[in-house]
């Protein structure tokens, strides 16, 4: 069996036995849920509690009819617990009695209380149902009008989805959760992402994964992975979806839609470059080293994004490369252990770091604000730009901050000149 499968299995299996009242499971889409959990769980509970009810719930009455309750009742079948008289998918029982039902989101279900076990898989459609804040607050009018107040003692819940949004149904669970004293707490979150990150599991992953494994590799390698990321859906999608990280769109702390681009700076600027390292090939952290340049006439800033993933002789090399075509007085490095630099050190948090820099991105009342990405006019230079515009985007909750830090420290240098560290 899978690791990420048995993994689930335990859980749900926690869930019956009451060790979890209420669990919540986030997972990158593909990978299985429905299949283990979904299809399962219901079938298992009503052949072990024949008093109770059953509900699926998913994003529509279809949905819940032909993708939740259909395979489940195909499982009762070939385990000989489908009564035969049992032909509807939306209302369905087992040969002991229990019932099984099916309903949409928004459906209320009614003529059940109380529920004994309740499945909910994907309670939203799409990146469109999710952005919007109608359905969102529809949905947890269902939840809590419809749901919740036929829940009792003994209900059992799993809300099982791959996120789509930070204000989704798993969200606001989470939110409504963080207000109650410790001790009225009651569900249990759980998320897998797709690659390991131990920014997404601060009590460690549960699987015991390194950064950067896979939460599948049979089926779904890192690398296949990555290049996902990287190449065809961009780290805001992939960070919600695949990470279960979604993000506010505007973000917290950068507002990424003010930022404009640029073919390159102007000539003669004052210019810093800021090291923030990595050490792996191929994978894990990013050695980024981002320059800012100006500001010029009209107050403007200009960011060139830079980053790669080498072990650290290349990297170094590269660095090295990199100072020679810049000139000395435009690199700035951190965290440099071992490496022949004069380092400008660093202090406090890397938002209040990132503060002077986010201010300039988001300075005015519309339009632009003081900050622009160059591109140098390649497509290469516009995919460099967009990865930077995300990770922006996403500080400080993003997988990846390396870019941010490194530019941070630069415009740091060059708002507020000191002695600028260099290549030696």
């Amino acid at each position: 069996m899978f690791r990420h499968i048995e993994y689930l299995c335990e859980r749900v299996q926690d869930v019956v036995e009451g060790r979890i009242h209420r669990l919540a499971l986030s997972l990158p889409p593909g990978h299985a849920k429905s299949s283990t959990v979904t299809h399962r769980l219901p079938v298992y509970w009503g052949e072990r509690f024949p008093d109770d009810v059953v509900l699926f719930t998913g994003y529509s009455q279809t949905f819940a009819n032909r993708e939740l309750s259909r395979p489940a009742r195909e499982i009762a079948a070939e385990r000989g617990l489908l009564a035969p008289d049992a032909t509807a998918l939306d209302a369905w029982h087992l040969t002991n009695g229990a019932r099984l039902l099916a309903r949409g989101v928004g459906i209320p279900p009614t003529g059940v209380n109380p529920i004994g076990l309740l499945v909910c898989d994907d309670p939203v459609n799409s990146r469109a149902e999710a952005a919007s804040q109608t359905a969102r607050d529809n949905v947890w009018a269902w939840w809590t009008g419809s749901i919740v107040q036929r829940f009792w003692p003994r209900t059992r819940a799993v809300v099982i989805a791959t996120r789509w949004h930070e204000d989704d149904l798993i969200g606001r669970l989470m939110q409504q959760e963080a207000a109650l004293p410790e001790a009225e707490r009651t569900w249990t979150f759980v998320n897998l992402p797709a690659l390991a990150d131990p920014a997404l599991t601060p009590g460690g992953d549960p699987l015991g994964r390194a950064r950067g494994e896979a939460l599948w590799p049979e089926a779904k390698p890192a690398d296949f992975l990555q290049r996902l990321r990287d190449t065809e859906m961009g780290a805001y999608e992939f960070g919600a979806l695949f990470q279960g990280n979604p993000t506010p769109r505007e973000g917290t702390l950068f507002k990424a839609s003010r930022i404009g681009l640029v073919d390159r700076p102007p000539a003669g600027l004052p210019a810093c470059r800021g090291w923030d390292l990595g050490a792996t090939e191929g994978a894990g952290d990013y050695t980024a080293g981002p320059k800012v340049s100006g500001p010029d006439a009209d107050g403007l800033y200009y960011i060139e994004p830079l980053r790669f993933r080498h072990e650290p002789a290349e990297r170094n090399r590269r660095i090295r490369q990199t100072a020679e075509a810049d000139g000395a007085r435009a690199t700035l490095t951190r965290l440099l252990a071992g490496y022949p630099v004069k380092a400008a050190p660093v202090s406090g948090s890397k938002e209040l770091r990132a503060e002077p820099l986010a201010a300039q991105v988001n300075a005015g009342q519309g339009g632009l604000g003081n900050a622009r990405v160059v591109t140098h006019g390649t497509a290469a230079g516009r995919k460099a730009a967009a990865a930077f515009i995300e990770e922006l985007r996403a500080f400080p909750n993003g997988a990846h901050d390396d870019q941010v830090d490194g530019a941070a420290d630069a415009f740091a240098e060059i708002a507020a000149p000191a002695k600028i560290a260099s290549l030696t």
